[in-house]
């Protein structure tokens, strides 16, 4: 009969130190695996938050050019108020004309309430067109303040 050491040595051991191979070998490539995916996983991470700047950048480049544009309009409908207060046209025809000819000159849309002319047979003054262009040139200022 064999000894229990030479028994220990030549079965135990070598068994033991098999299995243990396979356990580590089988950790090794769970940590092989888990380092991938965490790889990947940072990977991916980190192209989402670039994708995420880029879309934030982009918005706040049209935020810009969409306050810009509300800007110059609020600019060009002040000068054309200001044309039109210092001018003192009284006549309903030669009113309509600037305004036609102003709003064209400028580009400007007059489907908005803001601007619009009066029609044939109403009675204009000075005095009821300088009050309706100040308080127009008092909201176009309003606005200017806001977008500023």
């Amino acid at each position: 009969m064999e000894s229990l050491k030479e028994l220990w040595t030549k079965e135990f051991l070598p068994n033991t130190r098999k299995e243990i191979r396979k356990e580590i070998d089988l950790l090794k490539v769970s940590l092989l695996d888990l380092s991938i995916d965490e790889i990947e996983k940072s990977q991916m991470i980190s192209t989402i938050k670039n994708l995420k700047e880029h879309n934030e950048g982009e918005k706040t480049q049209i935020q810009e050019i969409e306050e810009d544009k509300e800007a110059s309009c609020c600019i060009k409908l002040y000068q054309i108020l200001m044309r039109i207060m210092t001018s003192g046209s009284t006549t309903v025809e030669s009113e309509n004309d600037m305004y036609y000819r102003l709003a064209q000159d400028e580009m400007i849309d007059l489907d908005s309430s803001v601007l619009t002319p009066k029609r044939r047979g109403e009675s204009s003054t000075s005095a009821s067109t300088q009050t309706d262009a100040s308080e127009l040139l008092s909201t176009l200022r309003q606005a200017m303040n806001k977008s500023s």
